[in-house]
């Protein structure tokens, strides 16, 4: 199944939206030079980009929004971007959704003592996928360590000993799921979680489990990066962080080893 588009095709789905506040960049080339200056969030529309050319444009050279086309298109995710930059605060509406046509859409809220095991059966319970199937462990696993985030690590990046509610919103689509956690401490550090993706597309997962063992891990952002199709991360400090991963479902390693990744930090 292939994924590459050609640049004119490219340039037709950008050129199908007119953006304000988002400046787009059709190639890596020239990224250097406009966000030294950059005024507005730059998005680049790219092909055949690796899982590591995607972390390290968003995390060495300043861009924003990394967008290729895979399992969810080119075409959708301008125009998610084209919402966005009509008003950024949309992303953490809990009504916002991602997919043009999604089948299903169902919402959970939880906080950190709700049994994780509880919440993850719950959720491939609702989308009726099979949870023992072979073709849902990449799901099944970024699913579980985006709730150990909002449950562990946000609540204890925070001065507040209160245990507030999160909400877990999931859509379903043909072949892949918008799974969002939500919650209210705004404690999301975006260059941490891409250095350990980063770290762990270096070094590989066991390496740095080793290299991390003193001060944990840190292997999760990669394990949720592995999974994806998409992976969006907005955070208002001290008030709301917003984690969606968009995950193919019943697809075969040999297909989810050639999605094309994006990422767009919001």
């Amino acid at each position: 199944m292939p994924y590459t588009l050609n640049i004119e095709d490219r340039k037709i789905a950008a050129e199908k939206e007119t953006f304000n506040n988002f400046l787009n960049v059709l190639t890596v080339v020239g990224v250097e030079k406009l966000t030294a200056y950059k005024i507005k969030k730059v998005v680049v529309i790219e092909d055949q980009l690796s899982p590591s050319q995607v972390i390290s444009l968003a995390h060495r050279k300043n861009v924003d929004c990394v967008a290729q086309n895979s399992l969810q298109t080119l075409d959708e995710k301008i125009k998610i971007l084209a919402r966005l930059d009509q008003d950024i605060n949309l992303y953490f509406d809990e009504n916002f959704s991602f997919f043009t046509e999604p089948t299903e859409n169902h919402k959970i809220i939880f906080d950190s003592e709700t049994s994780r095991q509880k919440i993850i059966d719950m959720v491939f319970h609702r989308l009726q996928i099979d949870i023992e199937a072979s073709r849902s462990v990449s799901l099944k696993s970024a699913l579980e360590e985006l709730i150990m985030n909002t449950q562990i690590d946000a609540r204890s990046l925070t001065d507040s000993k209160e245990n507030k509610k999160s909400v877990l919103l999931i859509e379903k689509a043909e072949k892949i799921v918008a799974i969002s956690l939500i919650d209210d401490y705004g404690t999301l550090i975006y260059s941490k979680f891409l250095n350990q993706i980063e770290s762990c597309l270096n070094i590989g997962v066991s390496a740095s489990i080793n290299h991390n063992r003193q001060r944990g891990a840190g292997i999760g952002s990669s394990i949720i990066f592995n999974a994806i199709d998409s992976l969006y991360l907005g955070c208002i400090a001290g008030k709301k962080t917003r984690v969606t991963a968009i995950i193919p479902f019943g697809i075969s390693d040999k297909i989810q080893e050639k999605l094309q990744k994006s990422i767009f930090l919001i």
